[in-house]
């Protein structure tokens, strides 16, 4: 990499490191007996629009600064602003203490840019990443992957989260990020937290293969359903893409071709193992829960089922084996509901390459490689 480029003459960033200082002497950081602790474990960089920013965002990251305190730099653009708008300044945020831990505090430097002016923020905020530590990208709205002022983000970063459920286009957002993947070169490793929200179904689906007397019957399935209530923006749901996906990837099956597509359900000719399965991604109605998972259901030739619902609350999953009229199992289990800081708590946690993400995003942008052709014939 080449010299970073000054930071903007209207980010004066030698100001900006002198304010944090005396926040941290104003908070009695000096004094032994202030009771105040100042903890840095990472650098998390929040892009953001400026219209999306309230009171949800303030209460994830207070949770979140609890438990992975830092540097937040948090990056707003405003679309709406007329003049070149460029404006920053530093804040705290501080746990309560308690009467077993100390005050803990953390630091966040907001940075306030007009469309016209924001591209040139990334300078000033490399000068203001602390160093040695992890940086974290979090693009909070929609994702486009190849605007430059994300790539250049990401590159200054060492992990990037994106959330297509809030993408305008959900499952294009999906094909971006499997574009991301395949574009050559180095790549800031990324993960899209609608894939996160998969992980209950994940592990209750590979419990099924956990139990030897399933095996024969699961070898043998041959059609899977998967109900999904479509994104607010239409489409497919990444959730619902995403874990066809990885079943896909995990079992060795061939995607195959499409064989109907009906608006935002579709059937897919899959392989599996030598065997033909009828793959199936169908969006319902009824419940009030836009572009999450439902029920997935797996049918085996040798007359068995498995399956995982969501119960009407949507705060558990319910597992089922049938296997023949006389021989059912069924399992409840807690539902995690992911909240934003849940989500972001879980993905901090994480550095490097998510290989079976990867892999399930590129299945999952074949899946709509192959809906393409079909849709628009039908």
């Amino acid at each position: 990499m080449g010299a970073e480029p000054a930071p903007h003459p209207g980010l004066n960033v030698v100001a900006l490191e002198r304010e944090l200082n005396a926040l941290w002497t104003n908070l009695g950081e000096e004094d032994p007996h202030s009771g105040v602790t100042r903890t840095c474990v990472l650098n998390l960089i929040i892009y953001a629009d400026a219209d999306s920013i309230d009171h949800h965002l303030d209460e994830t990251l207070i949770e979140v600064t609890e438990k992975h305190a830092g540097r937040v730099i948090l990056l707003t653009e405003d679309h709406a602003a007329e003049s070149p708008l460029l404006d920053a300044w530093v804040t705290s945020r501080c746990t309560l203490p308690t009467a077993s831990a100390k005050q803990v505090c953390c630091e966040q430097v907001t940075i306030k840019a007009a469309t016209s002016s924001i591209r040139e923020t990334p300078s000033a905020i490399a000068s203001l990443l602390l160093s040695d530590l992890p940086v974290y990208l979090w693009r909070r709205g929609n994702p486009d992957l190849h605007s430059p002022l994300f790539r250049r983000l990401a590159s200054l970063s060492n992990r990037v989260l994106v959330d297509s459920r809030l993408s305008n286009n959900p499952s294009g957002s999906v094909s971006a990020i499997a574009g991301y993947f395949t574009d050559g070169g180095r790549v800031t490793p990324l993960s899209d937290l609608n894939w996160t929200r998969t992980v209950t179904w994940r592990a209750v689906l590979a419990g099924f293969y956990d139990v030897p007397d399933y095996r024969s019957a699961l070898d043998a399935v041959n059609r899977v359903e998967i109900k999904y209530l479509a994104p607010e923006a239409g489409g497919l749901a990444p959730r619902a893409l995403y874990l066809a996906a990885w079943l896909a990837s995990r079992l060795g099956w061939r995607i195959d071709a499409a064989a109907h597509v009906d608006g935002d359900s579709c059937e897919i000719d899959v392989w599996a193992q030598g065997r033909p399965l009828r793959l199936t991604l169908q969006a319902i109605t009824g419940v009030d829960r836009p572009g999450h998972l439902e029920h997935i259901t797996l049918v085996s030739a040798a007359g068995a089922s498995f399956s995982v619902r969501k119960t009407p609350d949507g705060q558990r999953l319910v597992a089922q084996a049938t296997l023949g009229a006389d021989r059912r199992a069924e399992r409840v289990s807690g539902y995690d509901q992911w909240t934003e800081s849940a989500l972001l708590d879980h993905e901090l946690e994480a550095l490097g390459r998510e290989r079976v993400f990867e892999q399930t995003a590129k299945l999952a942008d074949r899946i709509l490689d192959l809906l393409a052709p079909a849709s628009s014939s039908g």
